[in-house]
């Protein structure tokens, strides 16, 4: 199963990273790599205990101050698990951020790792490390890995994700100005007005909620503004007091898909790489599931 990596990182998470001990060292190139959004975030329960361990991928080849991105280059990527004193690093390892995956085969317990092509870390006494043992079966199972990457990518071409959205970069005066005025983006002014005169701006209409009026999706193609997630996309709802943001997705310009499942009265999103809820705001599952595991609700402020 792929492990799914953001670099749309919440503010608890960003603290998460910045504190923790492993990197304290590199705290300069740290911050940087947070700002260019290289870091790279995902949680899976690898030892099936019902707690997700958390993957932190610095997306930098070889070390944290060498260039090269995620998905060229093997990565340093820190695995930690909760234990009672906290989350402890158990396991470092080199992987690429579109190959990993958690296996169904486990040693000691813990899934296997498919960390990218001809790499696979099983866990040892120590943490991950790679395997060892019989070359011919290592090639068997690689091959095998390989077989089910094929009929997984048959499956997602065939499987249909929604119904899609239309969206344009031409807009009129009147949506100009709108994305131009819009509380939501004055703290990337600048950003926006650049992306408007270079068309990097697109706009779609779709009722998400059935009551008739169309809400507004702004997806803003400009660089820096997007991620493996995708591009900052703002959706708006006309609320009693005009216009107002009812989430900030990552979505692309040809990537919006409406599902037929609703959350609280509105539709789901899926854009490709993600699958957005309702439950007072659009947000992800794994925003969703990390507040439940810490006693939140799903929309109370970090």
């Amino acid at each position: 199963m792929r492990i799914e990596l953001t670099n749309w990182l919440s503010a608890r998470q960003r603290d998460f990273v910045l504190t923790l001990p492993e990197l304290r060292r590199d705290r300069y190139y740290l911050i940087r790599t947070l700002l260019k959004q290289r870091v790279y975030w995902g949680e899976f329960d690898l030892d099936d205990d019902g707690v997700p361990e958390r993957i932190v991928m610095i997306g930098f080849g070889g070390s944290i101050k060498q260039g090269g991105d995620c998905g060229q280059a093997q990565c340093q990527t820190m695995i930690l698990k909760l234990h009672l004193h906290g989350w402890t690093l158990i396991s470092e390892i080199q992987a690429s951020r579109d190959s990993l995956r958690a296996l169904p085969e486990s040693d000691r317990g813990w899934h296997r790792l498919h960390a990218g092509p001809g790499r696979i870390y099983s866990r040892g006494e120590f943490g991950y490390e790679p395997p060892r043992g019989d070359v011919r079966a290592n090639a068997e199972f690689m091959q095998k890995i390989a077989d089910l990457e094929a009929a997984s990518s048959a499956i997602s071409r065939t499987a249909s994700p929604g119904t899609h959205v239309p969206t344009t970069n031409r807009l009129t005066a009147a949506q100009r100005n709108f994305i131009r005025t819009a509380p939501a983006h004055q703290s990337s002014r600048r950003e926006y007005n650049e992306a408007l005169l270079k068309r990097q701006v697109y706009w779609a209409e779709f009722d998400l909620d059935g009551d008739g009026v169309a809400e507004r999706f702004v997806i803003l193609e400009f660089t820096g503004m997007c991620g493996s997630i995708g591009c900052a996309t703002t959706i708006f709802r006309l609320g009693p007091k005009g216009w107002e943001a009812a989430g900030d997705i990552g979505a692309e310009h040809d990537s919006l898909w409406i599902l037929p499942e609703i959350d609280n009265g509105w539709r789901r999103i899926n854009t490709g790489t993600v699958f957005y809820r309702f439950p007072c705001g659009y947000m992800d599952d794994e925003d969703i599931d990390s507040n439940r595991e810490e006693g939140r609700k799903p929309c109370d402020d970090d």
